[in-house]
């Protein structure tokens, strides 16, 4: 739309320079103001030429405002000498400007002069001009300099003017790129419904973008996009009287003109004669998220930007998948099979969600959270590069990129890569690592709620604590879990102040809480997530995940090396193992003593010599001296 309105820019500009132009904004002596003409200043604020005063048959020479639509006269040359019909001449004869009322050159009949600007000059040239600071002005330039001067600044403006044409539509042919299309369509062209909706122009097989009425088809070719009453309207049944509506924009406007455009980046755009936009379709998306569209929550007039796919190939109606940012919590992207979820993004505390951008260099991902609005956008700075997000019938959601040589769309990221990105694979309590040979295992201090099944792949029941929390004594403590996908943030607590000691001595105080987090990683670390009821969904990262705090009871805590407890039966207990290890150390130490002393008392005795007694195989004692030699 912004290219659009440039070019315009640029080509009343370059008319303007070009002298075989019918609007004008000098008078010559070759190049007069007839009734009927105007004279244009430059910038198009006003206007001369003749008028009527209300009920008045009378004809002036005035200036008067181009831009506003009642008549409005600024000044008068004839104030006293009007004409009397329509052969009024307005051009200049002897260095002035002269206005003649008998049809100015008309040799068989005298001219009436009717006004003059009556100045003494001795130019044999001379030119008038209206400019845009309210006034006629006119110059001279006298003898064969002058013409000279005037033909040389004649041939710069021509000149200037080309170059500014060529220049525009090469400019313009670029911008407009001529990517989308916009018209009627019938899917997998096998169905006699047809569809208005947006399609790629340059890709050989038809690739749907957006569709406008999914739900109301019409039924044969008599269908007609039109504006009425300030909106995109689709009738069924051309342009007679028993027309139906079968899709609007549907905006309140009071203007009485407005226009669509389609954008080069796909999106249709209905605008007033203001140029402010009443609607425009990246706000509803139907089964494709394009480059530079927003998808998430609009705050201010609650409008939330999803995806849903179609119901069949041949049916773009709405079908059971959708995929679109949930706000509860800290808000996170979810893929949805009807009401149930099928994968969940990362939570939006982190500066990147690298399970929605995928590792492909050359794209810049936007993230956006403010009073007014809160999304994601996605977008390639390269405008060669074709890329779309598609949720298909089935309900997998994938980017791809078109490969030109090949022609043909390339995978670039899926949604659901691996068994651990479906939705609550291990169940409550359980966390999924798809670098294991078992992929599922219990959280440290949960175990699973049925063995059995768990032991032959059947997860999704989950686990349960080991040891009950010690609620009421706050003998409870937390394993730190690490790097991982934080469990659904939906069902999470947002202090964006707090500090993490601040949300361990929070979930102490509170039974129902399981878990705590940060909640502004790659910021200045302050604020945190807080868990209340089951944790789901959580996945083990090999890098680059997050840390959880998962609380647990105070026995649970030795069989964790990141374990920390937490309230006086934490110290408590912490006081007694190290109470119990020094007096073991101490005594172990004493025995090490004992023991080296008898040592070297042996020692000492085996060089001057011992007598010690022994046994025969009988009992009987034998005395053995044993002398040093």
């Amino acid at each position: 739309m912004a290219y659009h309105q440039n070019f315009q820019s640029l080509l009343i500009a370059a008319l303007i320079f070009i002298p075989s132009c019918t609007s004008k904004d000098t008078i010559t002596p070759i190049q007069s103001v007839r009734d009927g003409e105007t004279l244009v200043s430059a910038g198009e604020n006003f206007v001369l030429g003749f008028f009527s005063p209300p009920n008045s048959k009378n004809r002036y020479i005035g200036i008067r405002f181009n831009k506003i639509p009642n008549q409005t006269v600024v000044w008068v040359a004839n104030r006293e000498n009007p004409v009397s019909d329509s052969s009024g001449i307005l051009t200049i004869n002897a260095g002035n400007l002269v206005l003649v009322g008998d049809g100015g050159y008309n040799t068989t009949s005298t001219t009436t002069t009717l006004w003059s600007s009556n100045i003494s000059t001795v130019s044999n040239y001379s030119s008038a001009r209206l400019m845009d600071s309210d006034k006629n002005s006119y110059g001279y330039s006298g003898g064969s300099q002058g013409k000279k001067k005037l033909l040389v600044t004649l041939l710069t403006v021509i000149s200037v003017a080309l170059l500014l044409c060529f220049c525009g539509y090469c400019w313009w042919k670029k911008a407009k790129g001529e990517n989308f299309v916009l018209g009627f369509f019938s899917p997998g062209n096998s169905s006699t419904n047809r569809y208005v909706g947006i399609w790629y122009n340059k890709i050989p097989d038809q690739t749907i973008v957006w569709t406008a009425n999914r739900e109301n088809p019409v039924k044969n070719s008599s269908g007609v996009l039109k504006i009425k009453g300030g909106n995109l309207v689709l009738f069924d049944g051309g342009h007679s009287n028993n027309s139906n509506t079968l899709w609007s924009t549907n905006v309140s406007t009071t203007e009485n003109y407005s226009s669509a455009i389609l954008t080069d980046s796909g999106n249709l755009v209905l605008t007033d004669d203001h140029q402010r936009v009443l609607w425009e379709s990246f706000d509803y998306p139907t089964n494709t998220f394009l480059p530079r569209m927003k998808l998430g929550l609009n705050r201010r007039t609650g409008l939330n930007r999803i995806l849903t796919s179609w119901k069949s190939t041949t049916d773009p109606a709405p079908g059971e998948s959708s995929f679109g940012l949930d706000p509860r919590g800290m808000p996170q992207y979810i893929l949805r099979k009807g009401p149930d979820p099928i994968w969940r993004s990362e939570p939006w505390n982190r500066p990147r969600l690298r399970d929605v951008e995928g590792r492909f260099p050359g794209f810049v991902f936007t993230y956006v959270a403010n009073e007014d609005e809160m999304y994601y956008m996605y977008y390639s700075n390269d405008s060669s590069i074709i890329v779309r997000s598609l949720l298909d019938v089935s309900g997998v959601l994938r980017r791809m990129i078109w490969n030109n040589e090949t022609r043909q769309w390339n995978l670039m990221w899926m949604a659901v890569a691996d068994r651990c990105d479906r939705y609550g694979n291990c169940g409550a309590y359980g966390s999924c690592d798809s670098n294991s040979g078992f992929e599922c295992a219990c959280l440290k201090g949960f175990e699973p709620k049925r063995p059995r099944d768990w032991n032959m792949g059947e997860w999704s029941d989950g686990c349960m604590r080991s040891k009950t929390l010690d609620c009421g004594g706050k003998a409870d403590g937390f394993i730190k879990l690490a790097p991982v996908k934080l469990p659904d943030t939906s069902r999470s607590w947002v202090e964006p102040s707090w500090s993490l000691k601040a949300c361990e001595v929070e979930c102490l105080s509170n039974c129902s809480c399981t878990a705590y987090a940060s909640a502004d990683v790659g910021g200045d670390g302050r604020g945190c997530l807080i868990w209340y009821g089951n944790l789901s969904d959580l996945k083990v990262y090999s890098n680059e995940g997050q840390e959880l705090y998962i609380r647990v009871a105070a026995s649970e805590l030795d069989k964790n090396s990141y374990g920390h407890s937490g309230g006086f039966q934490g110290k408590k207990k912490l006081l007694v193992t190290i109470l119990t290890v020094i007096p073991v150390a101490l005594l172990f130490l004493l025995c090490a003593y004992c023991w080296w002393k008898k040592a070297k008392g042996c020692k000492m005795n085996e060089r001057r010599g011992v007598v010690f007694n022994n046994k025969d195989k009988w009992g009987r004692g034998l005395s053995v001296l044993k002398q040093e030699q």
